[in-house]
């Protein structure tokens, strides 16, 4: 096997059966129920106690151990308990940790690199070569990789979806020669050394030698080198260590490909990171991934105010494993550090980069310039590689004659000054807008940023000036007001519209420590942060919190009942019992009946009986709208896996039924704006009005915004008479129609909802609000139930049209 990325075809693993594999971290808890106290506590094997040394001999208390510091930590072998260093070397230590990281297709460890590349001889090339050979061999889809794996997988072999995909095809089309000689057919398909021309390299890189080449085999490549190449080889090995901007660009692309040389991507505690839009981001994201979970972790809360240090305190995770995940998110392209641009002669006593390179960091800087707001920058590269702590197993940290050379051209390049942190507006999200920005025909623009939403998470308020500028292209044209492309375009403008008015608003001068920014997060990537991280971003990096509406069930999890936030106040709010607490307060709704998970009906309730259509809420959808011909089969169907919220909907055929919104907090019209209106619509107002001048009072919604969903019902023979009744309710802006949008920012500003006082009096009416709805929900359910984390009722209940009654 060749050291590196070389043109001698890498060994591809043994075709013997592999081990079976080592649960992932999330599953390994239960494996180390009895042990991993004691792992975790590095208690030597003669002092466990007798329980344990029954399960487990001294042999596979050991490899357990070994196992959960790969899986958990990814620990260096130096911060590994004495008996585990004691009964492994270091080889035999990073071939394991290898071999796991394999198995489980987790990204190259770069931050072991020197180990990897001097010691194991495992290239990132080798490695993923060997990856995708056993995936080939086993005829394993290509969704098998996970998402950082596949990047960067594609940015060394050049192998994406499509690529692998015919490789796969053009083996299986040889039929009887693919089964019998797979190996060297997998070796013909696959490229045979690192695919360069297009790869990036970043001029803050550093460039170290790889020396575990054979004498003899290093002459012959040497042979064959450019002159260039033989100058940058020579340098490289005389200073161990040098930035890559001080050489060769191609002279380097080329050394790395024959395996001579090797990249690091410095990352230090003290370093800053901005996240540009995704690009050749590849969706294959992969569950119980613990490194993976870490690295979207970070794409969700890291920002350019925040370093990569205060990052590994807010996650409250080993620091060394963060600089590792946000060095891997530079090397991918995925995220760029904030450095200061490199002078040359005229500014200082010598060159610190090549004239080649000039263009390469002009659009470095450019692009850094387009996504970030404050002139925070790295204070110093840290040539070690990775900042590490840790011992030499991170990266390489042997000094050299070279190392004080890169240090006065690190310090030269960069700055000391940080800002101070001011916090910022947060506007929350549900998937259902990525998917209408993806879905809609838009615009390729708009869907790489859909793409980076989704996938990312969140989008920081450095990108929305690029993320405005496509939304600006959408326009709605008259033909396409109606029908499933209007729902796209209206969401697309109105989120437009929000950001525009929550974004460095005047009005909102009294937000405490704020600097006017937005940034827009995606609810379900927040909710994959553990609780008390996701609670520890939300107050040290935003005033307040704003939610679209609706959300969608459960789509938003706060870790605690949180006021401040203008959006859903608590979980059970999307659940049918707000609805059934919004008949209650209203006194007025459409008949209902909540049914418990698991009934069967073989008849529907008397008093639901004889309507045209039905509505059939579930615990965690949308209502759905039933013919009364099969409402019977498709409630017993939902009852199966959820309680049922069944509702009249649509009384007789020849009923005309609408659905329409009204905003809160409401504003009662004026006598002469109510004597406008025609008799028809003053009778509709007038029930309008009762009904939300009581849900205001009731539910405390003066200092709070959103809408009420509202159902107007009218008979054709009697036109000018109609009756309204609520059906649920909404907290934050809407992005569902461009006149509702603009209503409720109206209402913000010209309510002044975001004053000292308002606030104050939005956190206490939501506090008294939520105390009185589970007072409610307390009622209708039995004690036992009142502990579970899903609130489900444990008997029927009625709503006739004016009150609740448990059946």
């Amino acid at each position: 096997s060749s050291n590196s990325s070389s043109s001698i075809t890498p060994k591809s693993p043994t075709t013997s059966t592999p081990p079976k594999p080592t649960p992932q971290p999330s599953q390994i808890p239960s494996l180390l129920s009895l042990t991993h106290q004691h792992i975790l506590s590095q208690t030597p094997y003669p002092n466990l106690p007798p329980s344990l040394k029954t399960q487990h001999s001294p042999q596979s208390y050991a490899n357990i151990s070994l196992q959960f510091h790969i899986l958990n930590a990814c620990s260096p072998y130096t911060s590994l308990p004495s008996n585990l260093q004691e009964s492994h070397s270091r080889e035999q230590y990073y071939t394991a940790l290898s071999k796991q990281m394999q198995l489980f297709m987790h990204p190259y460890p770069y931050q072991f690199a020197h180990l990897m590349q001097n010691t194991l001889r495992l290239s990132p090339f080798e490695y993923y070569y060997q990856i995708l050979a056993q995936m080939m061999k086993k005829e394993l889809s290509y969704d098998t990789l996970p998402n950082f794996t596949a990047a960067d997988v594609h940015r060394l072999l050049g192998i994406g979806r499509n690529q692998y995909i015919d490789m796969m095809n053009a083996a299986r089309s040889k039929k009887w020669q693919w089964r019998f000689r797979s190996k060297g057919m997998v070796n013909n398909l696959l490229p045979q050394e690192a695919r360069v021309d297009q790869m990036e390299v970043q001029y803050w890189w550093l460039v170290e030698p790889v020396l575990s080449i054979p004498h003899e085999q290093f002459a012959k490549m040497y042979a064959t080198f450019s002159e260039q190449e033989q100058i940058v080889i020579g340098q490289v090995k005389s200073e161990g260590k040098i930035l890559a901007c001080r050489l060769d660009l191609e002279a380097l692309k080329g050394l790395y490909r024959r395996g001579c040389l090797y990249f690091t991507v410095p990352v230090q505690d003290s370093d800053y990171i901005v996240i540009p839009p995704l690009k050749g981001f590849i969706m294959n994201r992969q569950p119980n991934n613990d490194f993976e979970k870490l690295l979207y972790d970070i794409l969700v809360t890291m920002d350019e105010r925040t370093s990569v240090g205060e990052l590994a305190r807010v996650l409250e995770r080993d620091p060394m494993m963060v600089r590792a995940a946000v060095s891997l998110c530079c090397r991918l392209g995925f995220a760029k550090k904030k450095v200061k641009r490199p002078h040359n002669l005229k500014d200082t006593l010598q060159d610190q980069y090549l004239k080649e390179w000039e263009p390469l960091i002009d659009a470095y800087h450019k692009d850094i310039d387009k996504h970030a707001l404050t002139d925070t920058v790295s204070p110093k590269l840290d040539v070690s590689g990775m900042g590490a702590t840790a011992g030499d197993d991170v990266a390489s940290s042997t000094a050299t004659t070279g190392d004080s050379a890169v240090v006065a051209t690190a310090q030269t390049i960069t700055s000391t000054t940080a800002p101070k942190k001011l916090k910022r507006i947060v506007f929350l999200f549900d998937s259902s807008l990525t998917a209408y920005l993806m879905m809609g025909n838009l615009g390729a623009g708009l869907k790489s940023h859909a793409v980076t939403l989704f996938e990312v998470g969140k989008m920081p308020d450095e990108t929305l000036d690029e993320f405005l500028e496509e939304l600006d292209k959408v326009h709605l044209n008259e033909d396409d007001e109606e029908g499933e492309a209007a729902r796209y375009y209206k969401h697309a403008i109105t989120l437009r519209n929000t950001i525009r008015f929550l974004r460095h608003n005047s009005s909102f001068a009294d937000l405490p420590n704020t600097d006017g920014g937005l940034d827009i997060i995606r609810c379900e990537s927040l909710n994959q942060l553990d609780a008390g991280t996701k609670l520890r971003v939300l107050q040290s990096n935003y005033a307040v919190e704003i939610a679209m509406a609706p959300l969608a069930a459960r789509s938003l999890e706060l870790p605690t009942v949180n006021y401040r936030t203008y959006g859903p106040p608590h979980t059970q709010v999307s659940s049918p019992w707000f609805k059934l607490f919004i008949y209650h307060c209203a006194g007025v709704g459409p008949k209902s009946r909540l049914f418990c998970k698991g009934q069967r009906l073989t008849k529907l309730p008397r008093f639901l009986q004889g309507a045209d259509r039905y509505c059939i809420t579930n615990w965690t959808s949308e209502p759905n709208p039933v013919q009364n011909n099969i409402a019977l089969q498709v409630i017993n169907e939902t009852l199966i896996h959820s309680p049922v919220l069944f509702q009249v909907y649509q009384e007789t055929p020849d009923t005309v039924v609408e659905t329409f919104d009204v905003v809160f907090p409401f504003l009662e019209k004026s006598q002469e704006q109510l004597q406008e209106l025609s008799a028809q619509n003053q009778n509709e107002y007038k029930q309008v009005a009762q009904i939300m001048l009581k849900l205001t009072e009731k539910l405390y919604l003066e200092a709070s915004f959103g809408i009420v969903n509202m159902l107007r019902i009218t008979r054709p023979d009697k036109e000018s008479e109609c009756k309204v009744l609520p059906i649920g309710m909404s907290f934050g802006i809407p992005l569902s129609e461009i006149e509702l949008n603009r209503e409720v920012c109206e209402s913000i500003e010209q309510g002044k909802l975001f004053s000292q006082q308002n606030r104050e009096k939005h956190h206490q009416n939501m506090h008294k609000m939520c105390q009185e709805f589970l007072i409610f929900i307390d009622e209708h359910i039995r004690v036992q139930m009142r502990l579970m984390q899903e609130i489900y009722p444990t008997d029927s209940l009625d709503f006739d049209g004016e009150k609740v009654i448990t059946s």
